[in-house]
């Protein structure tokens, strides 16, 4: 059976550091983890349950565009937007 009870703070926001790291590609900064905590909570709250909350964060995950696209930024900057692309 599944349990339906509320995660706990720590639950909730030790899975979106997980999931966000996994989907972006990169850690969460504090700020980002924080929101989407706060995020889950107010939809949890809002909307009833942890289905909710956390379905309302996963799909804010999969439609960022780090998630959708990879995107390479590293390059040493030219001149306006271009880039030197490096040897790897």
């Amino acid at each position: 059976s599944i349990n339906t009870s509320a995660l706990s703070s720590a639950c909730a926001t030790r899975f979106i550091e997980n999931f966000g790291r996994r989907s972006l590609r990169r850690p969460l900064s504090a700020t980002t983890e924080n929101n989407e905590t706060a995020s889950y909570l107010a939809i949890y709250n809002n909307a009833g349950g942890n289905a909710a909350g956390i379905g309302a964060v996963m799909f804010k995950f999969l439609m960022a565009p780090n998630f959708l696209y990879q995107i390479e930024n590293d390059g040493t900057l030219v001149s306006g937007r271009l880039h030197r692309l490096s040897s790897y």
